[in-house]
């Protein structure tokens, strides 16, 4: 560390221990099962923070890693703020807004890379705490459990979650919203509805696309939801998938100019698809790309490509020790897959009658459509830190049917819909 960065990262470094130590101290004051992994989990994301700073920082620092820019962006940026000069900042959503961000955070102290990734090791952690509460209304105690051991202690989850980026705080407001749902699936609107708005802010401002798909997937969630519901409970279904339809809308808008988007068409969306994985097709994890001319061939691709989102590299890829430990978590992940595949017989029947179990697969259904033409392999393992949350869902949750079972007279739906859910077990975990 710099000396002239020293005495802004201990600075920024306190008050991220201070601010991050509290909320998650509190996140798991009312879980027991929290509270026993408390210690371990601040440990594993200390290591994954020492060897971030230690190891990925410095092997990927000559490529000028995505962290590098916007630590030297945001001192820029700090400066401008500072100095007042707010008209010398670019008020764009995604990468800018992430330099306005960081420079946001430098203003008060000043700037140090090192306090930025310590920031975001408890960023990352707050994202895995929401996504084991969101799990924890619904599941079973002994799923909730699995769910949360892999949320907090998947290398790949714990890595590309802790990294100051667009990544981590994207996950963070996966997190928020897909808790916030929760919430207010179990009739908790005013919580649900704070966390679900904040959630969806964060992924707004730094990735409009994926705010748009998560936008979709709670449509979907509600619109399967909605045919089982009572006629006395129409009304006020109808009028949750007209606010859903709205703010699809919206955020589909911003979404469209974010990824160059001129028209929406199936033409401009092959031709802006071939763009982005032409882009990607850089580096030693660079794959062989055919390009998508019809939406046949882009169906036809669709198994391989759902297996390079899901599963690649393989271990006979991995070129470097980092592609290495990808590869190693990607075959565990296709054992755990295959263990899991006669459970999700379950899911056709249990979806309509639980919209988080919707939301989940609805969501990673779409994300793994997106990625599926990512051209890059070391960028997909750091894009299905997007994926894996909500794809190990239906693969933990379906295992155990009764935590999805009809049961009249318990726990009545928030919208007025019917008892389509079980009182939560795993509340208290």
């Amino acid at each position: 560390m710099p000396a002239d960065d020293f005495v802004p990262g201990i600075l920024l470094g306190s008050l991220a221990a201070l601010v991050g130590g509290a909320l998650v101290s509190e996140s798991c004051r009312r879980r027991a099962f929290l509270r026993m992994l408390l210690p371990g989990l601040l440990l594993w994301r200390f290591g994954v923070f020492l060897f971030l700073v230690l190891w990925a920082l410095p092997y990927y620092a000559e490529g000028r890693a995505d962290a590098i820019a916007y630590h030297i962006k945001g001192l820029e940026a700090a400066t401008a703020i500072r100095a007042g000069a707010w008209d010398r900042l670019r008020w764009e959503f995604g990468t800018p807004a992430f330099v306005i961000w960081t420079g946001l955070l430098y203003a008060p102290f000043g700037g140090n890379l090192t306090a930025l990734y310590f920031v975001s090791m408890f960023v990352g952690l707050g994202a895995a705490i929401s996504l084991y509460k969101a799990f924890a209304l619904f599941g079973a105690p002994r799923q909730t459990r699995v769910y949360g051991l892999m949320m907090f202690f998947l290398p790949s989850y714990s890595m590309w979650t802790s990294i100051h980026g667009k990544d981590s705080w994207v996950g963070l407001g996966l997190g928020l919203s897909a808790h916030g749902y929760g919430l207010w699936l179990r009739g908790k609107a005013a919580k649900g509805v704070a966390r679900l708005a904040a959630g969806m802010l964060v992924i707004l401002v730094f990735r409009p696309h994926i705010a748009f798909l998560v936008a979709v997937a709670f449509l979907v969630s509600q619109v399967l939801f909605y045919g089982t519901a009572k006629a006395a409970s129409w009304v006020q279904g109808t009028l949750t998938l007209v606010v859903l339809a709205a703010m699809l809308l919206g955020v589909g808008h911003l979404a469209k100019g974010f990824v160059g988007l001129q028209e929406v068409s199936v033409g401009a969306a092959l031709a802006r698809n071939d763009v982005g994985a032409r882009g990607n097709a850089y580096g030693g994890s660079a794959v062989e790309y055919r390009p998508a001319l019809s939406v046949t061939e882009v169906i036809r691709g669709l198994p391989a490509g759902i297996v390079k989102v899901l599963f690649r590299p393989f271990l006979w890829e991995a070129h470097n020790f980092n592609a290495a430990l990808a590869a190693v978590e990607n075959a565990w992940l296709v054992l755990f897959s295959l263990r899991r595949l006669g459970s999700l017989g379950r899911l056709v029947k249990h979806l309509i009658r639980q919209p988080y179990w919707t939301f989940s697969t609805a969501l990673a259904i779409e994300l793994v459509l997106v990625y599926s033409s990512t051209t890059n392999l070391g960028l997909l393992s750091r894009m299905r830190a997007q994926l894996l949350p909500f794809f190990l869902v239906p693969l933990v949750g379906f295992e155990d049917a009764r935590c999805c079972r009809v049961v009249p007279g318990r726990v009545p739906h928030p919208s007025g819909y019917p008892n389509a859910v079980n009182k939560p077990s795993g509340l208290n975990l």
